[in-house]
This record gives C-alpha cells, sequence and structure tokens, in this order.
C-alpha cells in the first residue's frame, strides 16, 4: 500500500478504529448480517462515514459494486482454465496489491493457485495479469487523489471489504464446470492484501452427482493477532 504523502489525511482514532481486530471481526458480522452486497457496502460506508467524515465515501459507494462479482467470476473462470492449470488444485488467493498500470499505480487483485504436495506447481501467481477491477481501481483513484483525500483509510477498510463481500458473491456465480476443473472436489479460499492482512474466507465443495449443487461455506474469518 502506498506510503501516505502531505495531502493525505492522518487520523491516528480511525486508525486504531479500523485497522485493529475489532475491525476485522466487524467485516465478518456485516457479512453474516446481509445478504446483498450492497447491504454489507451500505453498512461500512456508514460506519466509515461515522469515524471520519469525508465526502469520499460517498463517492466509493457509488462505485460500481453491483457488476463486480460477475466481472471477478469471468475473470477467475479464465485463470482457471489457463493451459498451465494442468491438474487438480486446493485453494485460491485473492491477493490484492498495487500493480502499475499505463505509469500509473492503482489497485488490483491477481489470483494465486495452490497446488497439492507433489504437484507439477507448487503455486501458479498471475497467470493472466490483474482481475481489472472497476471498484478497486476506482478506490485507489479516489483515496489518493485531491488535498486531504482518505488514502489508506481508504484504501485499507475497503479493499479488505472487497475481499470479504465480492469473492464469496462472485464464487457463487461460477458453474461448476469452470470453478471444480480437473476433479476437484473441494476447494479453500482466502483473500486479502499481497504484504498485508489476508483473511480465511471460506470453503466450497463440488457437486456430488451430475446434477447436484456445489456447496458454499462462507464466513470471512479474520486474521489471528500476531
Amino acid at each position: 500500500m502506498p506510503v501516505a504523502d502531505d495531502d493525505e489525511i492522518d487520523e491516528i482514532g480511525f486508525a486504531d478504529e479500523f485497522m485493529s481486530d475489532p475491525f476485522h471481526v466487524g467485516l465478518g458480522k456485516i457479512f453474516a448480517k446481509y445478504s446483498s452486497l450492497e447491504g454489507k457496502v451500505g453498512e461500512l460506508i456508514k460506519r466509515c462515514k461515522a469515524i471520519l467524515p469525508h465526502p469520499d465515501w460517498d463517492r466509493i459507494a457509488a462505485l460500481d459494486w453491483r457488476g463486480e462479482p460477475k466481472r471477478i467470476a469471468n475473470w477467475t473462470r479464465r485463470e482457471l482454465a489457463h493451459p498451465l492449470v494442468d491438474g487438480p488444485y486446493v485453494s485460491l488467493y485473492y491477493a490484492l496489491n498495487n500493480p502499475i498500470i499505463d505509469d500509473r499505480p492503482t489497485t488490483d487483485v491477481d489470483l494465486v493457485i495452490f497446488f497439492p504436495a507433489g504437484a507439477r506447481h507448487d503455486a501458479l501467481d498471475g497467470l493472466g495479469g490483474p482481475a481489472g477491477s472497476r471498484v478497486l481501481n476506482g478506490l485507489y483513484e479516489i483515496a489518493y487523489t485531491g488535498k486531504g483525500c482518505l488514502g489508506n483509510n481508504a484504501e485499507y477498510t475497503i479493499g479488505l471489504a472487497w475481499s470479504c463481500f465480492v469473492v464469496p458473491d462472485a464464487i457463487r456465480l461460477m458453474s461448476p464446470k469452470a470453478l471444480f476443473r480437473h476433479r476437484v472436489k473441494k476447494l479453500e479460499f482466502t483473500a486479502g492484501f499481497h504484504d498485508g492482512t489476508i483473511f480465511d474466507l471460506g470453503t466450497a465443495f463440488a457437486p456430488k452427482g451430475p446434477k447436484g449443487r456445489p456447496r458454499f461455506d462462507f464466513s470471512p474469518t479474520p486474521p489471528k493477532p500476531r
């Protein structure tokens, strides 16, 4: 995550409130309380505005959250269909990072695919490049633009919320054939910042028959204190 500059808000109280175990637990509670992505995002933005009032929270809320799960589902499908993914895999990690796109930094996500012990690959990372997430790209632009910008206060909180809220919705949109390639029966999911906080999101189980449906057990678990 970028280092704060002179134009970025430095709110110790905000950091204490959000960059802490209570915030991590709070994301899981929001996930459990609201069934819709809009409800989850709305509740988070309301909490952010209450702690650190700023007009840019509304701009972040207005990003295209509704279309994001489908875009991430399609991108995940393309990553798993890559020719190098030539055998069963055991977990998927959605790694948020700050790539340079068109000579400018942004926030985006790569997919890290982990394989079982003894497989040809231990892990494959970023096969097709970043997802091109509209929400994460837009988040970075809002967070780090203008005097008094929210900076990392926004990137950290909303980035983790994206991990906990968007990824499970995206996985549920994928067809079993696209998600459970190479006779995969069970998949673990994690998401978060590549060099920081990572959440265990949960597990997906393949259908037990041709007419069965996959089963999802998503409950974002906060990182253990270090």
